[in-house]
C-alpha cells in the first residue's frame, strides 16, 4: 500500500466521514459540505471506490475545481479524472467557446455517459 493510500485510509476512517459516505452511497445524489482542502478529495476517492459508480463533482469556482482535480488525481492513484472546463462565454454571446475547450469537455461527457467509474 502506498503512503498516499495509507493516509487516505486513516483520514477517511473518521466516524463522521464514514457516516457521510454511507449516506452518499445509498442516494442518487448528495451534497457534501464542510470538508477542507484535500479532505474533499480523500472522501470523494473513497466514495468512488466503495460505491463503484461515477461521480459528478460541482464546485463554486474554476480555481477550486483545478485544485480539487489535482488532489483527486493523487488520491485516485492513476484513475482518470476528467475536468469539465468553463466555456468562458456567457449565454447569448456572439463568440463561440475555444475549440480546445470544447475538446476537453467532450471526453468528460462521454465518460459520464459510458462508464460506471468516471470522476468529472
Amino acid at each position: 500500500m502506498s503512503i498516499v493510500q495509507e493516509i487516505l485510509q486513516r483520514v477517511t476512517a473518521d466516524r463522521e466521514i464514514v457516516r457521510a459516505i454511507d449516506d452518499l452511497r445509498s442516494s442518487d445524489d448528495a451534497c457534501l459540505t464542510g470538508l477542507a482542502c484535500s479532505a474533499k478529495a480523500m472522501t470523494l476517492a473513497r466514495l468512488r471506490r466503495e460505491a463503484d459508480r461515477s461521480l459528478l463533482v460541482v464546485v463554486a469556482t474554476q480555481e477550486e475545481a483545478e485544485a480539487l482535480l489535482g488532489d483527486l488525481e493523487v488520491c485516485l492513484d492513476g484513475e482518470r479524472v476528467f475536468f469539465f472546463a468553463d466555456t468562458e462565454v456567457i449565454p447569448y454571446d456572439r463568440r463561440s467557446p475555444h475549440v480546445g475547450l470544447l475538446g476537453e469537455r467532450i471526453p468528460a461527457l462521454a465518460a459520464l455517459a459510458r462508464s460506471r467509474s468516471a470522476v468529472v
